[in-house]
């Protein structure tokens, strides 16, 4: 209700708020296939996360940080069974539905890589003028894009902040390390790649505003 980059694109005709809810839906299918297994949950994860990548260029973001996450837990997940001396094998996992959806999806996907090669490699992708072009990472930026994801600058951006950080920690001393892990991946991980991938065009905050559940939920 307070969230200045939210109540700002939710008055636009545009597609950013229809982001963080696709990527909310991606999100809840995946984790629900990867502790559950079931033939609903991919089908689930494939559907939402076409009509994510189709609303934004920048969704691929949010596919790569749910693959790296479902990696991350299965290597966990096989190393704790052979320590355990119990044989796990592949197929007993959700390594071939992950793999069906990935394959459907990326054939799906093919018709739009064009247009994300030209995002990448200049401004017309993304319609930006030509004279603004790159990604500036700062303590600046981030402070400002983290401000709009809460409440604004100042004392509720520390606030926030605060809260963030103190949902964060209580998830690890918890040991509730996927949530945790969870969370650093989907705040690290598409500025680590964007990064990565120097873009031409210029980058703003907007085109992550898939961020702001997660960090919400962290806060809250």
């Amino acid at each position: 209700a307070v969230t200045p980059t939210h109540l700002h694109f939710s008055q636009e005709a545009r597609f950013y708020t229809a982001l963080p809810l696709f990527s909310m839906l991606t999100l809840y299918f995946l984790y629900q296939g990867v502790h559950r297994n079931g033939k609903k949950w991919w089908i689930g994860f494939t559907m939402a996360t076409l009509a994510n990548l189709y609303i934004h260029l920048m969704a691929f973001l949010v596919l790569a940080v749910e693959v790296l996450y479902a990696y991350l837990l299965l290597i966990h997940n096989l190393v704790a069974a052979r320590r355990a001396g119990v044989a796990m094998r592949l197929s007993a996992t959700y390594v071939l539905p992950l793999l069906v959806s990935l394959g459907l999806i990326s054939a799906c996907y093919v018709p739009i890589v064009p247009y994300i090669v030209i995002g990448i490699q200049g401004p017309r992708g993304l319609g930006n003028p030509s004279d603004i072009q790159g990604l500036h990472l700062s303590v600046k930026y981030f402070l400002s894009l983290f401000g709009d994801f809460g409440a604004g600058p100042g004392i509720p951006l520390s606030l926030y902040m605060g809260a963030c950080l103190y949902g964060l920690a209580g998830a690890i001393v918890r040991r509730h390390w996927r949530q945790a892990l969870l969370i650093l991946l989907w705040i690290v991980v598409p500025f680590a790649i964007v990064f990565l991938l120097r873009p031409k065009h210029w980058f703003a905050s907007k085109y992550v505003i898939f961020m702001l559940p997660i960090y919400l939920i962290t806060v809250s």
